[in-house]
């Protein structure tokens, strides 16, 4: 069950660096360059490996013989 947990949580830390950036990156860039467009792609990632954590916790708890 931790390899779900530590996938999860890797998902999220993506996430939140990703809202990070969001946040800052008016005052870090100019609002032309092309990289709000890529930082929306990894937040995704971000959260697609969120939800395989998500299902790892799942199917592991499921197999766990009681």
């Amino acid at each position: 069950m931790t390899i779900g947990i530590v996938v999860f949580m890797l998902g999220l830390a993506v996430m939140m660096a990703c809202s990070g950036w969001e946040f800052l990156q008016p005052v870090v860039i100019a609002s032309d360059a092309p990289i709000p467009k890529v930082v929306k792609n990894v937040k995704n990632v971000g959260l697609l490996i969120s939800i395989v954590g998500l299902a790892l916790v799942v199917y592991e708890i499921q197999t766990r013989s009681p």
